[in-house]
């Protein structure tokens, strides 16, 4: 069954894309140990994915990556185990301070559906342990994982993760959908997607959605260039987002062509 779960895209480079907010995850393997990246929405899903590492691999999980704080790629930590926790410092403080109060929004809002409500209340909030703010390197058994903060974006603690020329670019890249600004800082996500596509050299995992490659990559920094500007390339409800993080942020807020 897990070979139909797990499209391997490098060397024992697995991507694992999930009907729930067409959210992808990614798995390194090792001789020795696994990597995941991100961690999923709930107690139940991270325990979904687990069991699906397992039934791919024999070794332990000695890695979890965040690539950003949001609760559809942490939510899941506390199921990890012994694995250390690896995120920017950014996000490990606003998991402390802002945790709880990201939970009390989603179990109010009206888009969450109730039978998933439970689920959210019950999760232990857990933040990265090992943090850094510029660069990392981690060695899963004989394979390096890179880990770089390229700069502020989607938030201001999305991190990317290379390893051979496959990088997994967290929400700094969405495919499927359009960016999502509420946590945003637009103006900046341009340079940061520039320097990301300066770093592609095979393909790219975005935080949701199917795989793409450097051309897709220029082609969404574009997008947000041309909606910073006031063309409507979005729909409305993330124009609207994008004009109020644009007030709170600093850049062009330029009337809707």
């Amino acid at each position: 069954m897990s070979g139909t779960l797990w499209h391997e895209v490098g060397d024992r480079i697995y991507r694992r894309n999930y009907e729930s907010l067409d959210l992808n995850i990614g798995l390194v393997l090792s001789d020795e140990d696994a990597l995941v990246i991100d961690s999923r929405a709930s107690h139940g899903q991270a325990e979904e994915l687990l069991s699906e590492v397992r039934e791919l691999t024999g070794v332990p999980v000695g890695y979890l990556v965040n690539t950003h704080h949001h609760w559809d790629h942490t939510f899941g930590n506390a199921c990890f185990g012994t694995a250390e926790i690896v995120g920017h410092v950014r996000c490990r403080r606003t998991l402390i301070e802002r945790g709880e109060e990201m939970r009390q929004k989603l179990l109010s809002a009206d888009w969450m559906p109730e039978e998933a409500k439970p689920h959210l209340a019950e999760v232990d909030i857990t933040p990265p342990e090992v943090v850094f703010e510029d660069e990392m390197t981690i060695n899963v058994g004989d394979r390096e994982v890179s880990l770089r903060y390229l700069g502020k974006g989607h938030t201001d603690n999305d991190i990317v993760a290379t390893i051979d020329d496959v990088l997994f670019a967290g929400d700094l890249v969405e495919q499927g959908g359009p960016p999502q600004f509420g946590d945003s800082f637009p103006a900046e996500w341009l340079e940061t997607l520039q320097t990301l596509a300066d770093r592609v050299s095979g393909v790219v995992v975005p935080g949701h959605g199917q795989i793409v490659d450097r051309e897709f990559v220029i082609a969404q920094r574009d997008e947000i260039s041309r909606a910073i500007e006031g063309e409507r390339v979005f729909p409305e409800p993330v124009m609207r987002q994008l004009r109020a993080r644009l007030k709170l942020t600093g850049g062009s807020v330029a009337r809707d062509r």
